[in-house]
């Protein structure tokens, strides 16, 4: 095939420039490897699902108080019990509050770990079930039970992936916890980074107005995400009227929800598609780089193509050669 015959051509016209041909591909790896990595973060950031089930009816509940210019604020203990009595929308929620430990136990002297009082509700939002052992059930939550569920990080290096843990008891901040379970190593619940997770009950003794706990909730599958933010405008409304002097109308005080996915990106979604947009840009410029090196080789070689064509070599591919030579530009190393 005479494409075959032009591609050896081109191929050994681009061995006698390497210094041409090393510019080209440098430009197009530049632009090819910028395109590559951004696409795969934002891929991985903005474009695959979250590892939960159904991910798109996971939300935050969050308070807001326009009036202080706090647009996402916790709640109090009193305020996620009046959220578990009274949200239909949902089919599950739980409080949460980031909590560091200092953790005694397994090998190597006391060190703080990150970690978090947490609902039993939480995991099976998440859809998260223990790799060893299980998750702490409503009811040891209730009983303010000393259990612990272990991040599979902190299992492996604090306790060398004791396959005994269940059951035994570790010491966080210098009270006997005894472990139920450890999650599995591809658990993510990126709101919270932590690696001991124990039950939260909220201290009725906490006054209403001290708020530091977050919520996050499932939809039920049969409630759009207008109807629950809905209910939770009326839920806010009856707040108002019971409380008056905690939720005042300067306050501006509201309860919205949030998808956890917009939570996540936060303000980083248009850095991400501003980001994406200029680094298409550089592959553009590489582009044309080549383009220019590959047009400016081409102008020298005029004398050369006129020559061939005066001993009758065929115009078409004489142009067919010289395109081979920008042809092999663009096949990837590996092929040839």
């Amino acid at each position: 095939m005479s494409w075959i015959g032009d591609l050896r051509f081109g191929t050994r016209v681009l061995a006698r420039r390497p210094a041409l041909s090393a510019a080209a591909v440098a430009c197009l790896a530049l632009g090819i490897g910028a395109v590559t990595a951004v696409f795969s973060f934002v891929d991985g950031v903005m474009l695959r699902p979250l590892p939960y089930p159904d991910p798109d009816r996971v939300v935050m509940v969050w308070n807001r108080f326009s009036g202080k210019d706090l647009p996402k604020a916790p709640s109090s203990g009193w305020e996620f019990e009046d959220h578990r009595n009274q949200d239909q929308s949902f089919e599950a929620i739980a409080g949460f509050i980031p909590w560091d430990f200092n953790l005694a136990g397994g090998s190597g002297e006391p060190m703080r770990v990150a970690g978090g009082r947490v609902s039993a509700a939480l995991f099976p939002i998440l859809g998260a079930e223990a790799m060893l052992g299980r998750t702490y059930t409503l009811d040891e939550e209730k009983e303010q039970q000393k259990v612990a569920v272990l991040s599979y990080g902190l299992w492996q290096g604090r306790f060398a992936g004791d396959p005994n843990i269940i059951g035994s008891t570790v010491t966080l901040d210098e009270v006997p916890y005894q472990v139920v379970g450890v999650l599995p190593a591809g658990f993510l619940f990126p709101l919270l980074d932590a690696d001991v997770w124990v039950p939260f009950t909220p201290n009725p003794a906490i006054p209403r107005r001290m708020r530091g706990v977050r919520m996050v909730a499932r939809v039920r599958p049969d409630v759009g995400l207008d109807r629950a933010q809905a209910e939770l405008d009326g839920l806010a409304d009856s707040f108002r009227r019971e409380y008056p002097d905690l939720y005042p109308e300067e306050s501006g005080f509201g309860i919205h929800l949030v998808p956890v996915r917009d939570e996540v990106l936060g303000d980083l979604r248009p850095l991400l598609v501003a980001l994406q947009g200029a680094v298409a840009l550089v592959l553009l410029i590489a582009c044309a780089n080549v383009a220019n090196l590959l047009l400016a080789q081409a102008g020298t070689r005029g004398r050369e193509m006129a020559l061939r064509t005066a001993v009758g070599a065929n115009p078409g591919r004489l142009i067919r050669q010289l395109l081979g030579e920008s042809l092999l530009l663009a096949i990837p190393a590996g092929l040839l």
